[in-house]
């Protein structure tokens, strides 16, 4: 099994290589890349979600994941809007999550057996929190932020809790309210290898 490290991914040229990813879009939601980046969006007043997968999955074990957010200042505009960048080992059941959700935290997560456990929180600050990884190392998994990409500050630590040799990246953007606004956030740069040098 390729370790995650290998799966690179700057989402700078306006087209989502079908060979790494696939996408799923529901009730309106929408996912693409571009201006150089991905963007996702919800549907006005529509319970909706968008859904990015890789089309491999990947080893954790003694490696890692990034991403750079660009901007999540709408996520807040709704009451139930929840975003989630993660890695499971079974889908819907099993998983590693960074979690934002529209009171404006950002949270450390994991899931087992289906239910999701928040692990940490803290008050979300976009220069802060400019770049997320996920990292295992000698049986521990990690949850560290960075404002630059090089230096990187420790969210989380835990013992593994799920078996990390066979992990599907996925990122999403949901609306569980017919009332909620439209939203749109976006990122780039996953595992983009400059962001690697200081791990």
């Amino acid at each position: 099994m390729a370790k995650l490290s290998t799966l690179t991914d700057a989402f700078d040229d306006n087209y989502l290589d079908p060979a790494k990813w696939s996408k799923y879009e529901q009730y309106g939601a929408t996912l693409a890349e571009v201006n150089n980046r991905i963007e996702i969006s919800t549907a006005n007043n529509v319970n909706c979600e968008a859904d990015l997968y890789s089309e491999s999955t990947y080893d954790l074990t003694d490696s890692y994941y990034t991403i750079q957010l660009i901007d999540l200042s709408e996520l807040t505009s709704g009451s139930t809007t929840t975003m989630n960048f993660g890695l499971y080992a079974t889908q819907f059941l099993d998983g590693i999550y960074w979690r934002f959700d529209s009171t404006g935290k950002i949270y450390a997560s994991k899931r087992v057996s289906g239910s999701f456990v928040d692990l940490a929180n803290a008050t979300y600050i976009a220069n802060t929190h400019k770049y997320l990884r996920v990292i295992e190392a000698d049986g521990t998994t990690y949850w560290d932020y960075s404002s630059s990409g090089y230096s990187w500050t420790n969210f989380y630590s835990t013992a593994n809790f799920i078996t990390l040799t066979a992990l599907t990246v996925n990122f999403w953007l949901a609306s569980w309210s017919t009332g909620d606004p439209s939203i749109t956030i976006s990122f780039n740069n996953a595992f983009v290898p400059w962001l690697f040098e200081n791990l």
